[in-house]
């Protein structure tokens, strides 16, 4: 049985294993989205959405503080992508967020 490529994601409890996971699949919903005026779909229970996170203020660290990169009142999401794997040829995504009117992301 051939199992490689494989990926496991090891650490101790409440180490961000399950975020990890969580943040993959919320950028997932968001592309799929067919709603154009969503810039992040936290998800729906009703609409069988990939991972449910509630509403913008959920999101928020209840103890966090403003840094360089973002406000205490925002949330980030940040990768690096290379086709190759070599990080010369990579490229960073990289996405802010603050609450909208409606209590939505933009």
């Amino acid at each position: 049985m051939r199992m490689a490529p494989l990926t496991l994601l090891l650490g101790t409890n409440s180490s961000g294993k399950s975020n990890l996971i969580q943040s993959l699949l919320l950028i997932r919903q968001t592309i799929k989205s067919n709603e154009p005026n969503l810039d992040l779909n936290l998800g729906n229970p009703d609409s069988q959405d990939s991972v449910t996170l509630g509403q913008y203020k959920d999101l928020l660290c209840r103890h966090g503080a403003d840094t360089e990169i973002a406000k205490s009142n925002q949330v980030g999401i940040e990768f690096r992508w290379s086709e190759t794997g070599a990080a010369k040829e990579s490229a960073i995504f990289s996405a802010r967020y603050r609450q909208g009117p409606a209590g939505s992301a933009e």
